[in-house]
């Protein structure tokens, strides 16, 4: 199956929350996630859509989709965070 960021925002919409809500709370021992508080300059850098994706839980491979470049990462603790976040979502 093809993925496309089109794809990606009508299909995760429930997980991007759930990733933002991680991220921004702290709770992550993620590298991407080492302080709570932006700068200035990152908070300036974000002014352009931002997406993330799980592209392979079990390996807890990621990808963030910022503007027209992606960043592909690995991060099983964010993976498992993110299921167990986006699992409370779904009603």
């Amino acid at each position: 199956m093809t993925m496309t960021r089109r794809s990606l925002i009508g299909g995760g919409a429930a997980l991007a929350g759930a990733a933002a809500a991680t991220i921004a709370s702290g709770g992550t021992t993620s590298a991407f996630a080492q302080t709570t508080e932006l700068s200035a300059q990152e908070l300036s850098a974000l002014d352009v859509p931002v997406m993330l994706s799980v592209t392979n839980a079990k390996k807890g491979e990621l990808e963030i989709l910022i503007g027209e470049h992606a960043i592909a990462f690995t991060d099983k603790a964010l993976v498992s965070k993110l299921a167990r976040t986006s699992r409370k979502a779904v009603v």
